[in-house]
């Protein structure tokens, strides 16, 4: 029974160490094939003060990650924006 509750918290404790955009194209179990993609930057960003992902992991991922979708893909053309 024990395992069954830890493999999903197993699973949020590696989706946290795992960038937005690692997070949106593929599942937490991925991280066995490519540990590369774990990174305490989320933690640094979180005491930093700054809990909202950067402009580059909106663009990478979608605007609804973003909280202030106006400063997201600066660089993208307006009608992309407009999605």
């Amino acid at each position: 029974m024990a395992l069954f509750w830890l493999v999903p918290v197993f699973g949020l404790l590696i989706a946290s160490l795992r960038d937005v955009s690692a997070n949106t194209a593929s599942g937490w179990w991925t991280v066995f094939a490519k540990p590369a993609e774990l990174t305490l930057e989320n933690y640094a960003g979180l005491v930093a003060g700054s809990s909202a992902p950067s402009p580059a992991s909106c663009c990478s991922t979608s605007r609804s990650a973003c909280r202030s979708p106006s400063s997201c893909c600066a660089t993208s053309s307006p009608a992309s924006r407009a999605t």
